[in-house]
């Protein structure tokens, strides 16, 4: 058990989706490789396991190797390797749709971002900076809801030899900063837009090592889950649905498919939507911003997400 390593169990949460269902059972593929039964399968048009089948397995697997790690059988953390299936075949983030032109317009061209008048809402968040940039940090670059509501001042960096800045997500437990995938920590440049409306000189205007929306903060970080429940919300105290969209899947999230659409429209490669969003591509984890190349080719798909049914001429710079 020793030895087994984080690429190895890498390799396994890919392999695993693309093995033939049942396949130990049947005597033609006694003596393969793994790898030869999967290409046989695939010459062969073979069905796969099906995602809930997928998802029982690598939830016993996850708990082999956390128990491995804690009788100190194997490195602690490989557990964290294997990605969580969803429980059924849709993905959880398919079940949710994009806002459309009309909820878009509803949800920016409003009181909030053309005269800095807040809706009605209860607690800490009322006239917070978080209201403001959650959504428009999540339309320009697809973050989650938790990567931006965790942020810290010194997240928001800028790359001399690239010249652009960009929002470091990555993962710090003193600062309760935590990721949703093992390759959910990533760089994400960002766009023009977010610049000229200030996210720069806010992250700027904070001294010392402070989080960006600390109205957020939870002890147990899930620095969303408050936020995101506001935002949500089915009654008039729902942030959306004061603004007019009621859609029950047209929720926070949505923004992620907002984005996700924008750069589709433009052609933008697959793999580097992928690279961007903190997802696989194919099954394979993709390297994200090594390089002055790799950090301009990200940037230059960023600032394509343009979204001309918002009257950007309205809404106000607030720092």
């Amino acid at each position: 058990c020793s030895s087994v390593t984080s690429k190895d169990i890498s390799k396994y949460d890919k392999l695993v989706w693309e093995v033939p269902k049942g396949w130990t059972n049947y005597k033609m593929y006694n003596g393969m490789t793994v790898n030869q039964v999967i290409k046989y399968g695939i010459k062969n048009g073979k069905e796969t396991k099906k995602n809930e089948n997928v998802r029982k397995l690598a939830n016993v697997v996850r708990a082999f190797l956390k128990w491995c790690s804690k009788k100190e059988y194997m490195s602690n953390g490989l557990n964290e390797f294997i990605n969580e299936v969803p429980s059924s075949n849709e993905k959880v983030e398919d079940k949710r749709d994009s806002f459309n032109d009309e909820e878009l317009v509803k949800l920016f061209n409003n009181d909030l971002y053309e005269k800095g008048i807040y809706t009605e809402t209860r607690g800490e968040f009322h006239d917070a900076p978080s209201r403001y940039w959650l959504p428009l940090i999540s339309l320009f670059t697809g973050m989650r809801g938790n990567e931006i509501a965790q942020l810290y001042n010194d997240d928001i960096r800028y790359d001399e030899e690239a010249k652009f800045w960009f929002i470091d997500i990555r993962i710090n437990e003193e600062r309760k900063q935590s990721r949703k995938t093992v390759n959910a920590p990533r760089q994400v440049p960002i766009h023009p837009k977010l610049e000229e409306l200030g996210l720069i000189r806010l992250a700027n205007s904070i001294k010392g090592e402070r989080m960006l929306f600390p109205e957020c903060y939870n002890p147990n970080a899930k620095h969303y889950k408050a936020w995101g429940n506001n935002f949500n919300k089915k009654n008039k105290y729902g942030w959306k649905w004061q603004m007019g969209v009621t859609r029950d899947k047209a929720v926070f999230h949505s923004f992620r498919h907002n984005f996700t659409g924008a750069l589709e429209r433009k052609d933008v490669n697959e793999k580097v939507i992928c690279a961007l969003l903190g997802q696989k591509y194919k099954g394979e984890l993709v390297p994200n911003y090594r390089s002055k190349q790799e950090g301009t080719i990200l940037y230059e798909a960023v600032k394509l997400a343009e979204y001309p049914c918002i009257d950007w001429s309205k809404i106000n710079a607030r720092w």
